[in-house]
C-alpha cells in the first residue's frame, strides 16, 4: 500500500545553522562503508518513508505500485517537498535525528551528508548506469546513492530561424558554431545570437561545458588540487568571453526565470540556449503543440570534445531508517532498467540506466536521442563541502568577464587563489 502526503513548509533555520547542526561543515568526516544488507532474502515487509520533491514524487506511487503487488506486506508513504525549501528540510531532519528512510537528495547536495547516509550495499546492481552517474553518487569514493534520473545539458535552437540564416543543421565545432550564432542576428533577425547565464546560480557550473570540452576540469584526478586556473580553463571561458566581445549574447546574462527565457526563444529574441530536458515539454506548453515543429536540439559544440553537465538526482538510505533491508530493496526495484523506463514514461525524466536508452520509447524521439549521445560525455561537479562557496564564487567571475570587467586570466586566478584558501572541506 502507498499513502502520499505533501509538506511544503520551509525550515525557519537559517542554512548556515542547519550546517553547523548537521555537521556539514568544512571538516565533515568521510562517510562510512556499506553494512551488510540481505537483498535476496523473500519480499520487503514492514514500513517505509520517502521524501521526494516535484512530479517524481506525485509519479513514485504509480511506479512502485507493481513492486508493492509483490511485496503485499510492504506499506510506503510517499511525502511530496517543495523544491524551494526541500534541502533544509533534509537538513533540519538530520539534525533533529528525524529522518525519513529514503530521500531524494539532488546530486549537488550529497557532500553536505557524508555521515547522516548509509553506503550502498554491495548487493545493489548499477552495473547498467552511466559511470558518470555512479561518480555523482560518491563521497571520497564511497557510495552513499543509487541514481533515479540524470540532467545534462544539450544546445535548444531555433529550426525556422536556422533555415531563414542559411543551416539545415547547426556546426558542431566551436569556430562554426559561434559564426551560426552570429548568423541568427544578422540573417534571421534575432536580437542576440545565443543566451548564455552569468551570476545566476550554478551558472559557473552549467558553462562548464565549455572548459571541459576544451579539456579543462576543475580539479586534479584525484581531487586533491583545484585547477581553476589552467590552460584548457582559461581556453573554455575566453570562448565563453568572445559571445560578449562580440554582441553575440546579452552581457546582462540569459534570465533566471524559466518563463522569461522560454518566451525569448519562442519569440525568436535569443534563438539558441544551453538546457536541460525540461526546457522542451515547458516551451510546449507555453507556445502550443504547433511550435513543436520549430525546435532542434544539439549536443554541446565541440573542441577537444563534446563535454557537458551531468546533474540529476539520488535515492539515498538515511542513518537513522527504521527499515534498512526495505528501503534498499525498494531501490534496488527503482535502480532496474524495467523501471527506469516505467519512471522516464512517468515523467520525462532521462533514465541512468544506458540499456533503458535502446527503448524504442527513446530511440524513436530524434530529440532524446541527443540528450542520450550528450550523456556519455557529461561531467559533475566535485562532491565537496566547499564546492558550493567556489562555484557561488564563480558564478560571480562570470558576470565580471561578460560585462568587460575582468580578464579571463585575472578571474580565474582570482577564482584559484579563493579555491585553494578554502581547501577542499576534507
Amino acid at each position: 500500500m502507498i499513502r502520499s502526503r505533501r509538506m511544503w513548509a520551509a525550515s525557519a533555520l537559517p542554512l548556515a545553522a542547519l550546517l553547523a547542526l548537521s555537521g556539514c561543515s568544512r571538516g565533515a568526516a568521510a562517510p562510512d562503508e556499506a553494512e551488510s544488507v540481505d537483498l535476496t532474502s523473500g519480499p520487503a515487509t514492514g514500513h517505509v518513508t520517502i521524501w521526494a520533491q516535484g512530479v517524481e514524487a506525485q509519479k513514485l506511487p504509480e511506479v512502485l505500485a507493481p513492486f508493492l503487488k509483490e511485496n503485499p506486506d510492504l506499506t510506503v508513504d510517499v511525502t511530496e517537498l517543495a523544491w524551494a525549501s526541500a534541502e533544509s528540510k533534509y537538513q533540519t531532519s538530520v539534525a533533529g535525528n528525524t529522518t525519513p528512510d529514503i530521500g531524494m537528495l539532488g546530486t549537488t547536495w550529497i557532500a553536505n551528508y557524508p555521515q547522516a547516509l548509509q553506503a550502498v550495499p554491495e548487493g545493489l546492481d548499477t552495473s547498467d548506469m552511466f559511470p558518470s552517474a555512479l561518480e555523482a553518487a560518491k563521497v571520497d569514493g564511497v557510495s552513499i546513492g543509487v541514481p533515479l534520473y540524470l540532467d545534462t545539458r544539450v544546445v535548444y535552437y531555433r529550426t525556422d530561424l536556422a533555415q531563414a540564416a542559411g543551416y539545415d543543421t547547426p556546426p558542431t565545432d566551436w569556430e562554426g558554431f559561434q559564426t551560426f550564432t552570429q548568423d541568427m542576428q544578422s540573417k534571421a533577425g534575432s536580437q542576440w545570437g545565443i543566451g548564455l547565464t552569468t551570476n545566476q546560480t550554478l551558472s559557473f557550473s552549467g558553462n562548464m561545458a565549455l572548459p571541459w570540452s576544451a579539456g579543462g576540469d576543475i580539479m586534479n584526478a584525484d581531487q586533491t588540487e583545484w585547477t581553476l586556473d589552467s590552460p584548457a580553463m582559461n581556453r573554455g571561458f575566453e570562448y565563453y568571453k568572445s559571445f560578449f566581445d562580440k554582441g553575440i549574447a546579452d552581457p546582462a546574462g540569459a534570465s533566471s526565470d524559466v518563463t522569461v527565457m522560454a518566451n525569448e526563444f519562442i519569440s525568436g529574441k535569443t534563438p539558441v540556449i544551453m538546457n536541460a530536458p525540461f526546457f522542451g515539454p515547458y516551451m510546449t506548453s507555453i507556445a502550443g503543440d504547433e511550435f513543436n515543429d520549430k525546435w532542434g536540439v544539439m549536443t554541446v559544440p565541440k573542441d577537444k570534445s563534446s563535454t557537458s553537465f551531468l546533474g540529476g538526482a539520488l535515492m539515498t538510505v538515511f542513518k537513522e531508517s527504521k527499515n534498512p533491508e526495505a528501503s534498499w530493496k525498494v531501490l534496488q526495484y527503482l535502480a532496474e532498467p524495467s523501471t527506469q523506463l516505467a519512471f522516464f514514461k512517468a515523467t520525462g525524466d532521462l533514465p541512468a540506466t544506458q540499456s533503458t536508452w535502446q527503448d524504442d520509447a527513446l530511440t524513436s524521439d530524434p530529440r532524446l536521442a541527443v540528450f542520450g549521445e550528450q550523456l556519455k560525455a557529461a561531467e559533475i561537479t566535485p562532491n565537496l563541502t566547499t564546492w558550493a562557496q567556489i562555484s557561488s564564487k564563480g558564478d560571480q567571475l562570470l558576470e565580471q568577464i561578460a560585462r568587460g570587467q575582468s580578464s579571463v586570466d585575472d578571474a580565474l586566478a582570482e577564482l584559484q587563489t579563493f579555491a585553494d584558501g578554502l581547501g577542499t572541506g576534507r
